[in-house]
């Protein structure tokens, strides 16, 4: 069927618009993600008939391509559904209250509680769809110990998934970078090593590494702002860690849990599932790079890799694991499958919500929002303003599509061409534009998978977790803003972060202000 071209029409913000203002103030994210869809389909259909055919062939091409089975999307759902089983089994173990008991021991305050999951944010930076349930499985018997709601346990991991395995070439997104990198500086004739180019691009980063600094300096003194604070001062006042009026259902406490469970069981089991997947990532890379007869290099296979099989690897290893223990302990049978569906089902509502915003992202893709945002970059080209507006523009286009992966697509393309039809010496602080907002419109988008995946693995409402993480995603956007605007115009990045670090300093100064003169 032919579609409408929206490529060159405001229109393509349609759709992203709708479904994202739906999903604010409405609270349900579900419906509003399918509104968008049903609304794409018929803007691309002329609102005729075949918008259901069309429809049904994008929900359809989610499962099935070519005639065969989506791998991409099989294996993330299976990643998800096993590492359901795998928290089940652990509660059943009663490997997950002897963790909290051990925690309680070593982690003594809230404060410790939420610094711990920083850390192992920070740690755990192999991928971003890992590091938001991975971290999120281990942090949450804790956070939730020591009253940290779960609107802020999704804070602390969104903003350490995403911004940490963007600034590190030996991630999944630092492999699917880099071969971007290559292919596009070797079609510009640029004479850099796309590893060497991303290497130089970390400190121009303004973006990842303020939003790490901030949440960060979050755990440690409690800066809560906006509609952070109410969830705060619920958790800790009254014991409720999440919204009572929001959709957030606690399926784990259906679990039966041990009471004799040894916290080594978890941490074997988890260690388990981490190493596993590691290896898998560098294991099917090194397969890939084999068949093609390339040398092997880590950044190489991390390029190479399939990381959704990795992932899929890593919690079967988990989940075989946590059933060895669940059979020495002496669970009945009947409990142990209990357990493994129980475990499961609390992942049901995260594969409702991962499926509408993959159409969503699909016909977004179709009505070619983000090359109508792309365009705008060739009407804009003074250069000192330049690495400002790619960096706006990169914001808006990931949180109008849900995708830093896509928007990363797009631009570094269009980013190296301008750069070496005006000063190839720029590219690399353009490109750093790019890659900070790319991940900042991700962290605003209630639409972004990473997002939805943070507040999966923290058991939080999505919208919670949106409208709270909001505030402190715009403080570290537009201090990055000004450092990227210093930076075009004093080509010094030392005067940049000055003037980045000055900005954000005021502007969390200024809350604490007003805090002090609330209290």
């Amino acid at each position: 069927m032919t579609l409408i071209d929206y490529s060159g029409s405001i229109l393509s913000f349609v759709v992203p618009i709708v479904t994202i203002v739906l999903a604010i103030t409405t609270g349900r994210v579900v419906i509003s993600l399918f509104v968008g869809a049903v609304l794409g389909a018929l803007m691309l259909n002329g609102f005729s008939l075949d918008s259901a055919a069309y429809l049904g062939g994008k929900l359809k091409d989610i499962f099935i391509s070519d005639g065969s089975l989506e791998m991409w999307t099989i294996n993330i759902f299976l990643f998800l559904i096993f590492l359901g089983s795998v928290t089940g089994l652990l509660a059943l173990n009663g490997s997950t209250r002897a963790f909290a008991n051990w925690a309680r021991v070593r982690v003594k305050s809230k404060k410790g509680a939420s610094v711990f999951t920083v850390f192992l944010g920070i740690v755990i930076f192999i991928d971003d769809y890992f590091n938001a349930i991975g971290v999120g499985a281990i942090s949450r018997p804790i956070t939730d110990e020591f009253k940290v709601s779960r609107a802020k346990l999704a804070y602390l991991l969104d903003s350490t998934s995403a911004p940490m395995v963007i600034l590190t070439p030996i991630s999944s997104w630092g492999g699917y970078v880099i071969g971007i990198l290559g292919t596009v500086f070797a079609a510009q004739h640029i004479e850099i090593s796309a590893l060497s180019a991303y290497v130089q691009m970390i400190p121009m980063n303004f973006y990842a590494i303020l939003t790490i600094g901030l949440v960060l300096y979050t755990a440690l003194t409690s800066f809560n702002i906006g509609a952070m604070r109410e969830h705060e001062r619920r958790a800790e006042e009254e014991g409720i860690l999440y919204d009572p009026n929001s959709s957030i259902k606690n399926n784990e406490h259906e679990i039966i849990e041990g009471k004799n469970g040894k916290v080594y069981e978890l941490f074997i089991t988890i260690f388990t599932l981490v190493a596993a997947t590691i290896g898998a990532i560098f294991y099917t890379g090194a397969s890939a790079l084999k068949a093609d007869s390339i040398d092997f290099s880590f950044v190489a296979s991390l390029e190479n890799a399939d990381v959704a099989l990795a992932l899929i690897f890593g919690a079967s290893a988990g989940l075989f694991v946590a059933l060895i223990f669940s059979i020495l302990n002496k669970n009945s049978f009947s409990s142990i499958l209990n357990a493994l569906y129980k475990g499961a089902m609390t992942m049901k509502e995260a594969l409702i919500i991962l499926t509408v915003a993959w159409l969503v992202a699909a016909i977004i893709k179709d009505i070619h929002t983000g090359a109508y945002i792309a365009s705008l970059v060739n009407e804009h080209l003074d250069l000192a303003y330049l690495p400002a507006l790619i960096f706006i523009l990169s914001a808006i286009m990931a949180f109008a599509t849900g995708t830093s992966w896509g928007t990363f697509g797009i631009m570094i393309g269009i980013t190296v061409g301008i750069a070496a039809q005006t000063d190839p010496s720029v590219v690399l602080v353009l490109l750093s534009a790019v890659l900070s907002g790319a991940v900042m419109g991700d962290h605003c988008s209630p639409i972004s998978d990473t997002t939805i995946l943070s507040s999966i693995g923290a058991q939080s409402n999505h919208i919670d977790h949106v409208k709270t993480q909001l505030p402190y995603a715009l403080i570290a956007g537009f201090s990055s803003l000004i450092g990227f605007l210093v930076l075009g115009f004093s080509e010094n990045l030392g005067f940049a972060w000055i003037a980045s670090l000055v900005t954000i300093v005021s502007i969390v100064g200024f809350f604490r202000m007003q805090e002090t003169k609330a209290v």
